[in-house]
């Protein structure tokens, strides 16, 4: 039986780009790049993080900023702590990449 070559990953720009054609969105190619460039490298820093909440030690970025923002006792001690943290920064971020790339 034949199984299915899996593709690479591939950033959504080209479909974006044919959307902002089609649509007329009036997206600058260059903040489009800008953007999904700050969405990938946030998320980049941030998916580190995984498996390393309750590190006495913190090891990754997210993790040395919850530290020094004092919620370590928040994600060493709540399970849910370290993906409610994951999830806003990615929300948050994505929100200046999408503001960049409408402006």
């Amino acid at each position: 039986m034949r199984t299915a070559r899996r593709q690479p990953h591939r950033p959504p720009r080209r479909g974006l780009l044919v959307a902002n054609q089609l649509l007329d969105l009036d997206i600058k190619p260059r903040r489009l790049t800008t953007g999904l460039a700050i969405a990938v490298g946030t998320h980049y820093l941030a998916d580190r993080s995984g498996g390393h909440w309750k590190d006495r030690e913190p090891t990754t970025f997210l993790v040395r900023a919850a530290h020094r923002l004092g919620k370590q006792g928040w994600i060493q001690n709540d399970p849910t702590a370290g993906p409610h943290l994951d999830q806003a920064w990615h929300r948050a971020w994505h929100l200046i990449a999408a503001a960049i790339i409408a402006r």
